[in-house]
């Protein structure tokens, strides 16, 4: 499997998405000829083939991916094994993102009491379960926990075998919590010691672009639209590099959107928020309140700019 995780890292790093989703499924026949479609290594190329839907935001395929994988792990008896506990942990962020609150939560304590009771506090997956609850908990408006959990996670890591990419995701989960709270300069702190690991990394990660997100809603909270100009078009360069344009790519063209209004640019404004809603219509649906969101702002930008 050290090949195809190393092929898989250099596909990322080349952002051809059509590539990356045909060698996973290309991998996946070969084991299916190979007889070998029900093995453990088969379930950790659906685990990333559903982890490529998922960042895609290709939401039903990235579950029915992590299903299939937790089935071979069953058929196996390998449900006690870190790499059910990633599967299930993918499965449970994927629920989070299609707004499954109380089943993502619940997968999450489940993995969570697994790997405790089995002594993995200082296991990868045990920072994952705290860091995805962590992120769970702000979506909920639960604050407090949210930054208590992604606390306990992130000091796990720093006395523990956290590596760089971890520690810096975590820096900006928390960072994230902290602006929501208003705490302008510890989220400020936080983020930058976060873009800190980032920049110092050989190669540009898959998480960039969230804290460079980050920093833009923090430099626009400060009325520094500039900077928080430069930080959304580069969130959403690093967005489409790696999942295309996904649904945090549509974020940050909102975003970058009402950074350019406050600038006095409106046409540039109107045009990025008609992307986003382009966007969230292709993913989400053209019903779908975001989308209709977007697309009532698009309109009142362009009547602003005249056109």
């Amino acid at each position: 499997m050290k090949d195809f995780f190393e092929c898989l890292d250099l596909l990322f790093q080349g952002g051809d998405l059509a590539a990356i989703e045909n060698y996973l499924l290309d991998c996946l026949a070969e084991m299916d000829h190979d007889g070998r479609g029900d093995s453990p290594e088969a379930a950790s190329v659906l685990n990333e083939l559903g982890s490529f839907y998922r960042g895609v935001s290709r939401y039903a395929e990235s579950e029915e991916r992590f299903r299939r994988a937790l089935d071979i792990m069953k058929a196996n008896a390998l449900e006690d094994s870190p790499q059910c506990a990633t599967i299930m942990l993918n499965l449970a962020g994927t629920h989070r993102l299609l707004g499954r609150t109380q089943a993502a939560e619940e997968m999450f304590f489940l993995v969570r009491s697994m790997l405790e009771e089995n002594d993995m506090q200082e296991s990868y997956e045990y920072y994952s379960a705290l860091n995805n609850l962590s992120l769970l908990y702000q979506e909920q408006g639960r604050l407090d926990e949210s930054y208590a959990t992604g606390e306990e996670a992130l000091n796990h890591m720093r006395l523990g075998r956290g590596t760089e990419h971890e520690i810096a995701t975590s820096l900006n989960n928390l960072a994230s919590v902290r602006l929501r709270q208003g705490c302008l300069d510890e989220a400020d702190t936080l983020t930058r010691e976060a873009l800190e690991l980032y920049d110092a990394m050989p190669e540009e990660d898959v998480h960039y672009a969230a804290a460079l997100a980050t920093a833009g809603a923090i430099a626009y909270r400060r009325d520094d639209y500039h900077t928080a100009a430069e930080n959304f078009s580069r969130s959403m360069e690093l967005s489409a590099r790696f999942f295309g344009e996904n649904i945090e790519y549509a974020t940050a063209s909102s975003n970058l959107a009402m950074a350019c209004e406050k600038l006095g640019e409106l046409l540039a404004a109107a045009g990025h928020m008609q992307k986003a809603a382009e966007v969230a219509e292709t993913l989400l649906g053209a019903e779908h309140p975001r989308t209709q969101k977007y697309r009532n702002a698009a309109g009142r930008l362009f009547d602003l700019a005249g056109g």
